[in-house]
């Protein structure tokens, strides 16, 4: 029997239980995503609420629950993401076998955080980064 609400995989999808299939739904989701953490960042995850991520992303609260059962579920899916790139980063790094020293440096670099005076950089340049920065 397939349960498409079984959170094995440890991803919340939402209302359906599964995750988006049309290209639209895929960017939608990726939208709250990065306002989420945007405004995370900015104003804390409690300072945040479900209308502010909805009113920057310009996205529906309907579109919102489809993708998200609550905030909680927005934070969740990010760490999970942060949590695989910073292993699969500390994975290319040892593969390397470079000294330890080098490797710490390579996973910084791949890991820091963008700066935020920097008005060119690719974050910052994301038309929905943009909108929450001015």
């Amino acid at each position: 029997m397939n349960d498409h609400n079984d959170l094995a995989d440890g991803i919340d999808h939402g209302k359906t239980g599964r995750p988006p299939m049309q290209p639209r739904a895929k960017i939608t989701r990726e939208a709250i995503l990065e306002v989420s953490a945007t405004l995370f960042s900015r104003t804390g995850y409690a300072g945040t609420s479900i209308n502010d991520i909805l009113a920057i992303s310009e996205t529906t609260k309907g579109a919102m629950y489809f993708h998200f059962s609550k905030k909680e579920s927005i934070a969740s899916e990010m760490l999970r993401r942060w949590s695989d790139a910073v292993s699969e980063t500390v994975e290319k790094a040892a593969a390397t076998g470079q000294p330890a020293d080098r490797q710490v440096l390579m996973i910084y670099r791949e890991t820091r955080p963008p700066r935020r005076n920097r008005g060119d950089h690719p974050s910052w340049t994301h038309p929905v980064r943009r909108q929450v920065a001015q």
